[in-house]
């Protein structure tokens, strides 16, 4: 055999062992994926699990922003990857509701939607009748026994676009003088589009409500991270207590003397975290059903 032969030998032999090592490393690398998969679909499981903790608080949010005189509402686009029957460049939407200034604590909640229709809007503030500020959608047109408030925000805006685009470029106009030579900030056009991704429409779901105690902790001036900690720290014991939900609202006594400012997290563990107070009367029967299930 010559010597050329000698080294196509090698050279095959050399990228077989080659190749060998890169379909070991390609199989070492699915073994590793199908782990983080696993893994993943574990902590979303238990991320779903947790969620029946914090939705009874949103629920009693939602109960009592329906009580207040004034709702802002607004709606923003996003996508939601993998939902059944669409594809991922569908849109969804976030509609967002918000109590208004009356000198009760501010209430924030975010609502996932598939899409923009107008039966959402209706369907969210039902058995509310107070005043709405929103845009001129005309979905918010059809929800009954309210007060529609039309956002300022969107009026100036129609007086701006209607100054020619030469001279919109050249100055900014205020709102009801639009031939003040007064320059002023670019207008807000409300809530910007906004093309957020979110994984699947349970996860989509479990963003907004996750977003709604962000949103309404932050609108309570609560420390977000100790809020969150402490209703999932108290929530499995009391998610069926509504005396117990109660006292987990972020304008509580109890939250607020635990979630403002910043606190030491390690000391609060669900062997020593203690109970929650109640009014005389109630409490004793409540502390008597936990120590049931605690048993169980």
């Amino acid at each position: 055999m010559g010597q050329d032969s000698e080294k196509l030998i090698e050279l095959l032999i050399k990228t077989n062992q080659e190749q060998e090592k890169t379909i070991e490393h390609l199989h070492a690398t699915i073994r590793d994926l199908q782990a983080t998969i696993a893994n993943l679909n574990e902590t979303l499981s238990e991320f779903q699990r947790k969620l029946e903790y914090l939705s009874p608080i949103t629920e009693l949010l939602h109960q009592e922003l329906l009580k207040r005189e004034v709702i802002h509402a607004d709606e923003v686009p996003c996508q939601a990857l993998r939902e059944k029957g669409r594809s991922a460049a569908s849109k969804s939407y976030l509609w967002i509701y918000l109590s208004g200034t009356g000198g009760k604590p501010p209430v924030v909640l975010y609502d996932y939607q598939p899409g923009r229709n107008g039966d959402y809007p209706i369907r969210f503030p039902s058995g509310f009748h107070g005043m709405i500020h929103c845009d001129g959608f005309s979905a918010y047109g059809r929800i009954e026994e309210v007060v529609l408030v039309c956002c300022l925000a969107h009026c100036r805006r129609k007086f701006f676009e209607a100054i020619p685009s030469e001279r919109r470029r050249k100055q900014k106009w205020k709102l009801l003088d639009i031939h003040s030579e007064q320059a002023i900030a670019e207008p807000r056009s409300g809530i910007a589009e906004d093309n957020t991704m979110i994984s699947a429409e349970k996860g989509a779901t479990a963003s907004a409500i996750v977003l709604s105690l962000v949103e309404t902790a932050k609108a309570n001036k609560l420390n977000i991270h100790q809020y969150l900690y402490t209703l999932l720290l108290y929530m499995p014991d009391y998610k069926n207590e509504p005396a117990g939900i109660e006292q987990l609202l972020p304008w509580s006594d109890f939250i607020k003397e635990r979630c403002s400012g910043i606190t030491n997290l390690e000391k609060e563990r669900p062997e020593n975290r203690g109970n929650l107070r109640f009014p005389k009367g109630r409490e004793r029967g409540i502390i008597h059903r936990l120590r049931r299930l605690q048993k169980v």
